[in-house]
């Protein structure tokens, strides 16, 4: 019995582990994404528009520089940022911070850079 009881644990730990790590998967792709339509052009409020809705996964832009980067004339930078929470709980985020669920939360930074078109 014992035996079995420990293999059950084990179990529910290695599925419970595989979830997180299909969240923090989906929270990167959602910010991925994000960039590359900034790098496409549009605007950091039309890509929070568009963007699907991600639950448990807040996405920001903010820095928003434009000169030179590297000896390279114009070209916009900006920090697109993710917040998430890496347990897939039934959660939501409201004023500043989660609501239900876990507080457990990460974030992800990245810098975008595109061609100022502008």
């Amino acid at each position: 019995m014992m035996a079995i009881a420990a293999v059950t644990a084990m179990a529910l730990m290695t599925v419970g582990q595989q979830e997180t790590n299909v969240r923090i998967s989906q929270a990167i792709n959602h910010q991925e994404q994000a960039a590359r339509l900034y790098q496409l052009g549009l605007s950091p409020a039309t890509i929070t528009n568009i963007m699907p809705p991600e639950p448990g996964v807040a996405l920001t832009f903010k820095n928003a520089t434009n000169g030179a980067i590297g000896g390279i004339a114009g070209m916009d930078r900006i920090v697109c940022e993710v917040i998430f929470q890496p347990n897939p709980t039934a959660s939501s985020w409201s004023e500043g911070h989660w609501v239900g669920g876990t507080t457990d939360t990460r974030t992800n930074s990245m810098v975008v850079v595109r061609p100022s078109i502008r």
